[in-house]
């Protein structure tokens, strides 16, 4: 089964707000057959900006896909991620 690895906005979010949006995308990639990598299950819910991208950009290069959330062009860090995937070579997917 492929890694997904999903990437949103999730600084200066509501905290649950964020939890929802990445378990509902999780759920659609499971459900598709896929193994989701959700930061907001192993980012710590205070950890500063560049501890929380390390812990994801280390998580990123090992998945075979990328999702972007609707969101992610308002994040510094899905941007961040989004580049590191497309200089890499992880695809980029949509899910609906």
């Amino acid at each position: 089964m492929k890694r997904v690895y999903i990437a949103g906005k999730v600084s200066g979010e509501e905290y649950e707000k964020c939890v929802a949006k990445f378990t509902d995308a999780a759920d659609r990639l499971k459900s598709s057959g896929m193994i989701p990598v959700n930061p907001m299950n192993f980012v710590p819910k205070d950890m500063d900006w560049k501890g929380a991208m390390k812990l994801c950009i280390r998580s990123l290069v090992t998945c075979d896909y990328m999702l972007l959330l609707d969101d992610w062009k308002e994040s510094k860090g899905a941007k961040l991620e989004r580049s590191l995937a497309v200089v890499l070579g992880i695809p980029i997917i949509n899910i609906h």
